[in-house]
């Protein structure tokens, strides 16, 4: 039964995802900040943010990061689509949210495609 489910998770992901600690400000749609938080692995689709109190699914979020060896900060908005609040099997032992990505401009999807590759390769 486990197996199903990290193999039917698997399929459903279509981009490769990689570990990553990168720092990340996120500024909630309230003009809010949270600061002190690792985006723990990225894809081009979304990432997973170590947070110490999750934010609630349907969240609107902005990220800023910067990716290693890259001079350029990316800006980007997202919303949460879990949380280990409400699925702690996705991310065992950590405390977090997975957000999906939205509002990237195509030279950041460049930038984060490159990254990427280069950390699968």
């Amino acid at each position: 039964m486990l197996g199903e489910s990290i193999r039917m998770a698997s399929e459903r992901r279509s981009n490769s995802r990689v570990n990553v600690k990168l720092s990340v400000n996120i500024r909630l749609s309230d003009g809010h900040s949270l600061s002190s938080n690792l985006i723990r692995n990225i894809s081009l689709g979304g990432v997973f943010i170590e947070m110490p109190e999750p934010l609630a699914f349907g969240t609107e979020i902005y990220l800023e990061f910067k990716l290693p060896e890259t001079p350029r900060i990316l800006n980007c908005s997202g919303f949460v689509v879990w949380s280990s609040k409400t699925n702690p099997e996705r991310c065992p032992g950590k405390i977090g949210i997975g957000v999906r990505l939205m509002d990237i401009s195509i030279n950041e999807i460049r930038l984060l495609h490159e990254f990427i590759d280069g950390q699968v390769a």
